[in-house]
């Protein structure tokens, strides 16, 4: 006889994936597409870091300036806050992939990255160095 639909072996049902708890992701505070160049800087200047890891991303996905982006991304990878300094290196990943090139700095700030004391960091850093590898077909210091 088989199984039902959200059954295993020993017949315990399984939660649907739209209800499970994802521990490890945060969800973003609103649609990264309803967000603004001009509000991404402004806090960026205002230092609003519990705005700052979605607009970053926001940014990296949507603004369609390269040159405004990639500034922007720069201008955050060595921020204070690990999920600031994460976001803004993973950002230059994302632009990576999206627009086919990169200033030599942020290949410095992906390997920089790689090596942050923060875990966060480092993780954000190796999805970056992955994008620009596969993307730019660069080896950067440190990636594995």
């Amino acid at each position: 006889m088989g199984r039902r639909v959200g059954e295993h072996r020993g017949g315990r049902s399984r939660q649907p994936l739209d209800t499970l708890s994802m521990e490890c992701t945060k969800p973003m505070n609103s649609d990264p597409k309803e967000a603004s160049f001009a509000k991404a800087e402004l806090a960026r200047a205002e230092n609003r870091v519990e705005e700052l890891p979605d607009l970053i991303v926001a940014v990296a996905l949507y603004e369609e300036s390269y040159e405004r982006a990639v500034a922007y991304c720069l201008a955050l990878v060595e921020h204070p806050s690990a999920s600031v300094r994460g976001n803004a290196i993973l950002g230059l990943g994302h632009l990576a992939r999206r627009f086919g090139r990169l200033p030599e700095a942020a290949g410095s700030a992906i390997s920089t990255g790689l090596s942050d004391a923060e875990e966060y960091v480092r993780g954000q850093a190796s999805s970056a160095a992955d994008d620009v590898r596969f993307f730019l077909g660069w080896e950067l210091p440190n990636s594995s």
